[in-house]
Parts: structure tokens; C-alpha cells; sequence
């Protein structure tokens, strides 16, 4: 899980949006402060049968 930048505690995800090559939009917000923030990360890679990749 991933912290906010602004105060520390937990972010609560609140939507993810599928991106291009292989990435993910992240909306987020602070438990504490009620920040909202957008983080981008690398969606999982799946195999032809549809396993994920480790």
C-alpha cells in the first residue's frame, strides 16, 4: 500500500484506470488529510493462457 506524500498515513484507492503499454492510473485518497493523488503503475503481465506472469 502506498503512503501520502503530504502526511504519511494510508492511501485508499479509489478508482483504477487501465492505461497504455502495460501501465495503470491510480486515484487515491488520504485517509487522514483527504488528499487525492494519482499514481501510475505497471499492470501485471499475463501469459497467452491468461496466468499472470511472476
Amino acid at each position: 500500500m502506498s503512503t501520502c506524500p503530504d502526511c504519511s498515513a494510508a492511501l485508499a484507492v479509489l478508482r483504477i484506470i487501465p492505461g497504455r503499454a502495460d501501465t495503470e492510473y491510480w486515484t487515491m485518497r488520504c485517509t487522514r488529510c483527504g488528499g487525492i493523488h494519482l499514481i501510475v503503475k505497471s499492470a501485471p503481465v499475463r501469459a497467452d493462457n491468461g496466468d499472470l506472469r511472476l
